[in-house]
C-alpha cells in the first residue's frame, strides 16, 4: 500500500514531530508488511501518485489563509484515491472543519467520550475543561478565535472522527539535554533532514526508578501559571498549585520554574507530581511524570478517549476533581502510604514502556494497521 504524508512547507513543530515519530521510528517494519510511505510538503500530481493520501491538521494550521494553497489542497484532495485528514491538534475540543471536506476519513489524537458534547448548543467552549472554568467563574467574554461549539455542524461529521495515536508515541523532551536550541535542532534533523531517529546512546529514552523511601520530595508542583495567556487555564491551575501550597507546611512541596537539568534532577527524587490541564488535557508533563516513576496527579481523564490509553484510575494515575475540592485529602491520604503510591508509580511507568515504540513496536504496528486496513 502507497500512503502519502502531507506536511506543511517550510514548517517543522513539535506536535507534527511527536506525530510522525513512530512511524520513523517503525519504518522497517511497516516496509515488511508492504506499507510504502513517503513524505511531501509541497502540492502537485506527485501526491495522486499513492493509494491514500494523508493530510496533516498543520497544513491547514500553516496555511490555513491562503486561498491558493487551499483551493489547491481541496483539488488534489478531490482527485486522490482516498483521502485521510489527520488532526493532530492536542486538544479533544478543537476541530478543524475543513478537514471534513478534505477528507473521506477524519482522524484525531484524541476525542470526548461524550460526542453530543461538539454540538451541544449550550457549550461555551469546545473543550470541556475551558467550557467548565468559563461557567463556574461566570465568564461572559472569552474568545481564542474558535467556535463556542460545533453545534452548526452534522453529528455525522462527528460519529465518523477515529481514534489515531496521542503525543505519548512521540519522542519530545525524552533527551536530557540542558539546551532547548539543542533540542529543537535535533527534533529537525529527525523531522526535515534524517527522517528517522536519532540513536546516539546519550539521547535514548532513560527511564528511572529510584527506591521511594529515599525520595526527599512529596510532591513537585511545577507548571506555568497561564496567568497572562489564558483565564480558563490559569483558573484551572491555580486550583491546583493553591492546593499544593497550602500542604507545604506539612509536606516537602517543590514548586516554580526550574533549568532543564534541575527539573530532571527534582523528576528522579519526587514521589508525586500535579500535572492540570493546559491548552489540552494530555500534556508532555504526564510523560515526564511516567519516565521517572513518579505518581500521575491528573484531574479526571474518564472524559477523553485515546490511544494510547495510559489513564488507569488508580492503577496508572490518581484523579482529582476538575475543581480540585478533593485533592487535598487525596495528597495526605496517599501520602501515609509509601507501597501504595510505589505501586500506582510502577504500573504507570511498566504500561508507558509497555506503549513506546523505543521498547516496544507491536502496539503502533497494530493500531497503524487498524487505521489503514
Amino acid at each position: 500500500m502507497n500512503i502519502i504524508f502531507l506536511r506543511p512547507m517550510k514548517t517543522t513543530s513539535k506536535v507534527e514531530h511527536d506525530f510522525l515519530f513512530p512511524i520513523f521510528r517503525c519504518n522497517r517494519q511497516l516496509r515488511d508488511l508492504e506499507y510504502n510511505i513517503k513524505f511531501k510538503n509541497k502540492i502537485d500530481n506527485s501526491l495522486l501518485n499513492c493509494d491514500i493520501l494523508c493530510v496533516l491538521s498543520t497544513c491547514i494550521r500553516h496555511h490555513g489563509k491562503d486561498s491558493d494553497y487551499m483551493d489547491a489542497l481541496r483539488k488534489i484532495s478531490e482527485s486522490s484515491k482516498l483521502t485521510y485528514f489527520f488532526d493532530i491538534s492536542d486538544s479533544c475540543g478543537v476541530l478543524y472543519e475543513t478537514g471534513f471536506e478534505i477528507g473521506d476519513v477524519y482522524c484525531k489524537k484524541q476525542i470526548y467520550f461524550d460526542r453530543s458534547y461538539y454540538t451541544d448548543v449550550n457549550a461555551l467552549e469546545p473543550r470541556m475543561h475551558f467550557d467548565y472554568q468559563l461557567k463556574k467563574n461566570s465568564i461572559k467574554t472569552y474568545s481564542d478565535n474558535i467556535p463556542k461549539n460545533y453545534s452548526h455542524l452534522s453529528k455525522n461529521y462527528i460519529n465518523r472522527i477515529k481514534i489515531s495515536w496521542n503525543l505519548g508515541q512521540g519522542d519530545y523532551r525524552t533527551f536530557p539535554l540542558p539546551s532547548k536550541t539543542a533540542l529543537r535542532s535535533i527534533i529537525r534533523l529527525q523531522t526535515e533532514i534524517f527522517r528517522k531517529p536519532i540513536n546516539f546512546p546519550a539521547l535514548r529514552n532513560r527511564y528511572f526508578f529510584g527506591e521511594y523511601s529515599n525520595r526527599n520530595v512529596d510532591l513537585l508542583s511545577c507548571f506555568g501559571s497561564y496567568d497572562n495567556i489564558s483565564k480558563p487555564i490559569f483558573l484551572h491551575r491555580k486550583e491546583s498549585s493553591d492546593i499544593a501550597s497550602s500542604l507545604s507546611h506539612k509536606f516537602k512541596v517543590v514548586s516554580g520554574f526550574h533549568s532543564v537539568s534541575d527539573f530532571h534532577q527534582l523528576l528522579r527524587k519526587s514521589k508525586m507530581a500535579l500535572a492540570p490541564f493546559g491548552w489540552a488535557e494530555i500534556n508532555w508533563k504526564d510523560f515526564e511524570i511516567f519516565m521517572n516513576g513518579i505518581v500521575l496527579l491528573k484531574p479526571d481523564m474518564s472524559h477523553v478517549e485515546t490511544w494510547p490509553d495510559y489513564y488507569i484510575e488508580k492503577e496508572t494515575y490518581l484523579p482529582y476533581r476538575w475543581d480540585a475540592a478533593d485533592l487535598k485529602d487525596l495528597i495526605e491520604r496517599v501520602l501515609s502510604d509509601n507501597n501504595y503510591i510505589e505501586e500506582i508509580a510502577r504500573t504507570g511507568q511498566d504500561r508507558f514502556i509497555s506503549f513506546n515504540v523505543r521498547n516496544n513496536s507491536f502496539p503502533f504496528i497494530g493500531r497503524f494497521n487498524q487505521i489503514f486496513q
